[in-house]
Protein backbone atom coordinates (compact mmCIF):
# COMPACT_ATOMS: atom_id res chain seq x y z
CA UNK A 1 0.00 0.00 0.00
CA UNK A 2 1.39 3.42 -0.73
CA UNK A 3 0.87 6.54 1.44
CA UNK A 4 0.69 9.94 0.08
CA UNK A 5 4.41 12.17 1.44
CA UNK A 6 3.91 15.10 3.58
CA UNK A 7 7.40 16.89 3.37
CA UNK A 8 8.34 18.94 0.88
CA UNK A 9 10.80 17.78 -2.00
CA UNK A 10 9.75 13.83 -1.36
CA UNK A 11 8.49 11.78 -4.34
CA UNK A 12 4.60 12.07 -4.36
CA UNK A 13 4.04 8.61 -2.86
CA UNK A 14 6.01 6.27 -1.41
CA UNK A 15 6.14 2.22 0.29
CA UNK A 16 4.48 1.91 3.69
CA UNK A 17 6.75 0.68 6.52
CA UNK A 18 5.65 -2.28 6.14
CA UNK A 19 6.47 -2.83 2.38
CA UNK A 20 9.98 -1.04 3.11
CA UNK A 21 10.52 -3.86 5.97
CA UNK A 22 9.34 -6.63 3.45
CA UNK A 23 11.83 -5.42 0.65
CA UNK A 24 14.65 -4.98 2.86
CA UNK A 25 14.26 -8.75 4.71
CA UNK A 26 13.79 -9.74 1.16
CA UNK A 27 16.97 -8.00 0.10
CA UNK A 28 19.13 -9.57 3.25
CA UNK A 29 17.85 -12.98 2.33
CA UNK A 30 19.10 -12.91 -0.75
CA UNK A 31 22.39 -11.44 -0.01
CA UNK A 32 22.74 -14.15 2.45
CA UNK A 33 21.58 -17.17 -0.34
CA UNK A 34 24.50 -15.67 -2.50
CA UNK A 35 26.91 -15.59 -0.18
CA UNK A 36 26.26 -19.51 0.85
CA UNK A 37 26.44 -19.76 -3.11
CA UNK A 38 29.33 -18.05 -3.70
CA UNK A 39 31.01 -20.61 -0.79
CA UNK A 40 29.86 -23.95 -2.75
CA UNK A 41 31.85 -25.70 -5.18
CA UNK A 42 30.95 -25.90 -8.69
CA UNK A 43 29.46 -29.64 -8.15
CA UNK A 44 28.19 -28.57 -4.87
CA UNK A 45 25.99 -25.92 -7.06
CA UNK A 46 25.21 -28.25 -9.58
CA UNK A 47 24.14 -30.94 -6.93
CA UNK A 48 22.01 -28.76 -5.05
CA UNK A 49 20.17 -27.53 -7.92
CA UNK A 50 19.14 -30.95 -9.44
CA UNK A 51 19.18 -33.30 -6.29
CA UNK A 52 17.14 -32.71 -3.15
CA UNK A 53 17.94 -35.97 -1.19
CA UNK A 54 20.90 -34.89 1.48
CA UNK A 55 22.12 -38.49 1.28
CA UNK A 56 22.00 -38.43 -2.51
CA UNK A 57 23.37 -34.64 -2.58
CA UNK A 58 26.95 -35.63 -0.42
CA UNK A 59 27.48 -38.75 -1.95
CA UNK A 60 27.15 -37.23 -5.63
CA UNK A 61 29.57 -34.55 -4.54
CA UNK A 62 31.98 -36.56 -3.23
CA UNK A 63 31.68 -39.00 -6.88
CA UNK A 64 31.77 -35.88 -9.29
CA UNK A 65 34.78 -34.13 -7.27
CA UNK A 66 36.58 -37.92 -7.38
CA UNK A 67 36.25 -38.27 -11.04
CA UNK A 68 36.82 -34.44 -12.06
CA UNK A 69 39.08 -35.58 -14.81
CA UNK A 70 36.33 -37.37 -16.47
CA UNK A 71 32.90 -37.48 -15.90
CA UNK A 72 32.48 -35.06 -18.38
CA UNK A 73 34.07 -36.96 -21.42
CA UNK A 74 30.27 -38.26 -21.84
CA UNK A 75 27.00 -38.77 -20.73
CA UNK A 76 27.98 -42.77 -20.14
CA UNK A 77 30.83 -41.55 -18.34
CA UNK A 78 29.08 -39.41 -15.90
CA UNK A 79 25.90 -41.74 -15.32
CA UNK A 80 28.30 -44.73 -14.72
CA UNK A 81 29.74 -42.84 -11.79
CA UNK A 82 26.57 -41.57 -10.54
CA UNK A 83 23.60 -43.21 -12.18
CA UNK A 84 23.31 -45.73 -8.95
CA UNK A 85 23.91 -43.14 -6.26
CA UNK A 86 20.82 -41.20 -7.74
CA UNK A 87 18.59 -44.35 -8.51
CA UNK A 88 19.17 -45.68 -5.03
CA UNK A 89 18.85 -42.53 -2.80
CA UNK A 90 17.11 -39.89 -5.01
CA UNK A 91 13.58 -39.24 -3.96
CA UNK A 92 11.61 -39.21 -7.01
CA UNK A 93 14.07 -41.23 -9.16
CA UNK A 94 12.51 -45.06 -9.45
CA UNK A 95 13.77 -46.05 -13.14
CA UNK A 96 17.13 -46.28 -14.50
CA UNK A 97 15.98 -43.88 -17.39
CA UNK A 98 15.02 -41.27 -14.80
CA UNK A 99 18.73 -41.66 -13.52
CA UNK A 100 19.68 -41.16 -16.50
CA UNK A 101 17.90 -38.00 -17.46
CA UNK A 102 18.52 -36.24 -14.17
CA UNK A 103 22.23 -37.11 -15.56
CA UNK A 104 22.17 -35.20 -19.04
CA UNK A 105 20.98 -32.27 -16.94
CA UNK A 106 23.84 -32.18 -14.33
CA UNK A 107 25.96 -32.89 -17.16
CA UNK A 108 24.41 -29.62 -19.36
CA UNK A 109 24.67 -27.67 -16.59
CA UNK A 110 28.61 -28.57 -16.05
CA UNK A 111 29.19 -28.42 -19.89
CA UNK A 112 27.30 -25.25 -21.01
CA UNK A 113 25.93 -27.48 -23.71
CA UNK A 114 22.40 -28.90 -24.87
CA UNK A 115 21.14 -32.49 -24.74
CA UNK A 116 21.76 -32.78 -28.96
CA UNK A 117 25.65 -31.27 -28.23
CA UNK A 118 26.52 -33.72 -26.20
CA UNK A 119 24.87 -36.76 -27.52
CA UNK A 120 26.64 -35.45 -30.98
CA UNK A 121 30.09 -35.33 -28.91
CA UNK A 122 29.53 -38.65 -27.49
CA UNK A 123 28.67 -40.45 -30.15
CA UNK A 124 31.98 -38.72 -32.25
CA UNK A 125 34.43 -39.81 -29.58
CA UNK A 126 32.89 -43.54 -29.50
CA UNK A 127 33.37 -43.41 -33.52
CA UNK A 128 36.93 -42.09 -32.72
CA UNK A 129 37.95 -44.82 -30.43
CA UNK A 130 36.40 -47.18 -32.60
CA UNK A 131 37.99 -46.12 -35.58
CA UNK A 132 41.38 -46.46 -33.13
CA UNK A 133 40.96 -49.36 -31.99
CA UNK A 134 40.05 -50.92 -35.88
CA UNK A 135 43.58 -49.49 -37.38
CA UNK A 136 45.40 -50.90 -33.97
CA UNK A 137 44.27 -54.49 -34.43
CA UNK A 138 44.54 -54.34 -38.26
CA UNK A 139 48.07 -52.96 -38.18
CA UNK A 140 48.87 -56.12 -35.34
CA UNK A 141 47.40 -58.41 -37.67
CA UNK A 142 49.45 -56.96 -40.83
CA UNK A 143 52.48 -57.54 -38.55
CA UNK A 144 51.29 -60.84 -36.89
CA UNK A 145 50.84 -62.66 -40.32
CA UNK A 146 54.79 -62.40 -40.79
CA UNK A 147 55.72 -62.25 -36.97
CA UNK A 148 56.13 -65.95 -36.25
CA UNK A 149 59.03 -66.53 -38.80
CA UNK A 150 61.19 -64.48 -36.38
CA UNK A 151 60.07 -67.85 -34.26
CA UNK A 152 60.70 -71.46 -34.30
CA UNK A 153 58.18 -74.07 -34.04
CA UNK A 154 59.56 -74.88 -30.48
CA UNK A 155 59.63 -70.84 -29.49
CA UNK A 156 56.54 -70.28 -30.48
CA UNK A 157 54.95 -73.69 -28.32
CA UNK A 158 56.92 -72.14 -25.36
CA UNK A 159 55.19 -68.33 -25.96
CA UNK A 160 51.94 -69.64 -25.81
CA UNK A 161 52.89 -71.69 -22.78
CA UNK A 162 53.62 -68.72 -20.97
CA UNK A 163 51.19 -66.82 -22.11
CA UNK A 164 48.59 -69.56 -20.48
CA UNK A 165 50.92 -69.66 -17.04
CA UNK A 166 50.46 -65.50 -16.91
CA UNK A 167 46.76 -66.05 -17.69
CA UNK A 168 46.27 -68.43 -14.87
CA UNK A 169 47.90 -65.85 -12.52
CA UNK A 170 45.22 -63.12 -13.66
CA UNK A 171 42.75 -65.53 -12.11
CA UNK A 172 42.48 -62.54 -9.81
CA UNK A 173 41.08 -60.34 -12.61
CA UNK A 174 42.54 -57.56 -14.76
CA UNK A 175 46.19 -56.49 -13.84
CA UNK A 176 45.20 -52.82 -13.97
CA UNK A 177 41.85 -52.66 -12.31
CA UNK A 178 41.68 -55.53 -10.38
CA UNK A 179 38.08 -56.43 -11.99
CA UNK A 180 36.81 -59.73 -13.02
CA UNK A 181 36.43 -59.84 -16.44
CA UNK A 182 37.00 -60.99 -19.96
CA UNK A 183 41.10 -60.33 -20.67
CA UNK A 184 43.04 -59.48 -23.02
CA UNK A 185 46.94 -60.12 -23.61
CA UNK A 186 48.51 -56.67 -23.85
CA UNK A 187 52.09 -56.10 -25.27
CA UNK A 188 54.38 -54.33 -22.84
CA UNK A 189 56.76 -53.76 -25.87
CA UNK A 190 53.76 -53.76 -28.83
CA UNK A 191 54.39 -55.82 -31.80
CA UNK A 192 54.80 -53.27 -33.88
CA UNK A 193 57.69 -51.85 -32.41
CA UNK A 194 59.27 -55.35 -32.04
CA UNK A 195 61.88 -54.35 -35.69
CA UNK A 196 63.18 -51.30 -34.02
CA UNK A 197 63.20 -52.54 -30.46
CA UNK A 198 64.72 -55.46 -31.60
CA UNK A 199 68.61 -53.73 -31.09
CA UNK A 200 67.54 -53.70 -27.41
CA UNK A 201 65.59 -56.75 -26.63
CA UNK A 202 65.67 -60.53 -27.92
CA UNK A 203 62.34 -61.38 -29.95
CA UNK A 204 61.96 -64.01 -27.40
CA UNK A 205 61.48 -61.21 -24.34
CA UNK A 206 59.15 -59.04 -26.65
CA UNK A 207 56.89 -61.75 -27.37
CA UNK A 208 56.54 -62.91 -23.59
CA UNK A 209 56.39 -59.31 -22.10
CA UNK A 210 53.20 -58.56 -21.19
CA UNK A 211 50.02 -58.34 -19.27
CA UNK A 212 46.54 -59.86 -19.13
CA UNK A 213 44.13 -56.57 -19.33
CA UNK A 214 40.80 -55.89 -19.29
CA UNK A 215 39.14 -54.84 -22.96
CA UNK A 216 38.82 -51.08 -21.25
CA UNK A 217 41.51 -50.82 -19.25
CA UNK A 218 44.18 -52.20 -22.84
CA UNK A 219 42.15 -49.64 -24.65
CA UNK A 220 42.73 -47.11 -22.52
CA UNK A 221 46.96 -47.58 -22.32
CA UNK A 222 46.58 -47.22 -26.14
CA UNK A 223 44.59 -44.39 -25.98
CA UNK A 224 47.09 -42.47 -23.64
CA UNK A 225 50.20 -43.46 -24.91
CA UNK A 226 51.13 -44.37 -28.84
CA UNK A 227 53.16 -47.50 -29.54
CA UNK A 228 56.51 -46.54 -29.75
CA UNK A 229 55.94 -44.22 -26.20
CA UNK A 230 54.76 -47.58 -24.61
CA UNK A 231 58.01 -49.74 -26.00
CA UNK A 232 60.13 -47.09 -24.98
CA UNK A 233 58.95 -45.75 -21.42
CA UNK A 234 56.34 -48.13 -20.37
CA UNK A 235 57.63 -51.40 -21.05
CA UNK A 236 56.57 -52.65 -17.45
CA UNK A 237 53.92 -53.08 -15.20
CA UNK A 238 55.64 -50.22 -12.79
CA UNK A 239 55.58 -47.60 -15.10
CA UNK A 240 52.28 -48.09 -16.78
CA UNK A 241 50.76 -47.94 -12.74
CA UNK A 242 53.17 -44.74 -12.18
CA UNK A 243 51.89 -43.09 -15.24
CA UNK A 244 49.28 -40.09 -13.51
CA UNK A 245 47.04 -40.64 -16.87
CA UNK A 246 46.10 -43.98 -15.92
CA UNK A 247 46.54 -44.16 -12.34
CA UNK A 248 43.40 -41.77 -13.03
CA UNK A 249 41.81 -43.72 -15.51
CA UNK A 250 41.96 -47.06 -13.35
CA UNK A 251 40.90 -45.11 -10.05
CA UNK A 252 37.75 -44.94 -12.00
CA UNK A 253 37.59 -48.38 -13.89
CA UNK A 254 37.75 -50.44 -10.71
CA UNK A 255 34.54 -48.42 -9.27
CA UNK A 256 32.75 -49.77 -12.44
CA UNK A 257 30.84 -52.95 -12.81
CA UNK A 258 32.52 -55.59 -14.36
CA UNK A 259 31.07 -56.30 -18.23
CA UNK A 260 30.56 -59.66 -19.35
CA UNK A 261 31.78 -59.65 -22.67
CA UNK A 262 34.53 -58.80 -24.86
CA UNK A 263 36.13 -57.11 -27.92
CA UNK A 264 36.55 -53.41 -29.54
CA UNK A 265 32.64 -52.93 -30.63
CA UNK A 266 31.77 -54.47 -26.70
CA UNK A 267 29.43 -52.17 -24.68
CA UNK A 268 29.03 -52.39 -20.68
CA UNK A 269 26.83 -55.13 -20.16
CA UNK A 270 26.30 -55.72 -16.43
CA UNK A 271 26.47 -59.21 -14.29
CA UNK A 272 22.88 -59.58 -12.75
Amino acid sequence: TLVKSRQVGWPAEMPSRKERRKRTAKRKEAQRISAEQAKLSKYERVVHKFLEGEYSRLHVVVALEDEADTITESLTALHDAIGDLILDNEPGVATAQESKDLCMRILEELTGKDAEELEKDEKANENKENKEDEEEEDAEEDYASNYDADFTEEEIKAIEKMKKEERAKAKDGCTMCSRLMPLTWHHLIPKTTHRKMSRNYSYKEMATRGIWVCRPCHSAIHRTHDNMELAEHFNTVEALEECPTLQKWVKYAAKQRPTTVQGKHAKLRYKK
